[in-house]
């Protein structure tokens, strides 16, 4: 599956712990948040311009 485009804004939280990052991101149209594991197996890449990251993640992660 293509890459999904998530918004960084309003701005992310990032959880930094000794075995895994979290980073809490808004769902866009939602006052839900999702915690992504930051791994190189998710994140495919980040437009800093627009404040937007590009992940390919499991499917159900984002309807927890």
């Amino acid at each position: 599956t293509p890459p999904r485009p998530l918004s960084l804004f309003p701005y992310p939280t990032l959880f930094r712990s000794p075995g895994q990052h979290l980073l809490e991101v808004a769902r866009e149209g939602s006052d839900k948040t999702v915690l992504i594991p930051v791994v190189d197996e998710f994140l495919e890449g980040v437009d800093e311009a627009d404040r937007c990251i590009f992940v390919n993640l499991p499917d159900g992660l984002l309807d927890l």
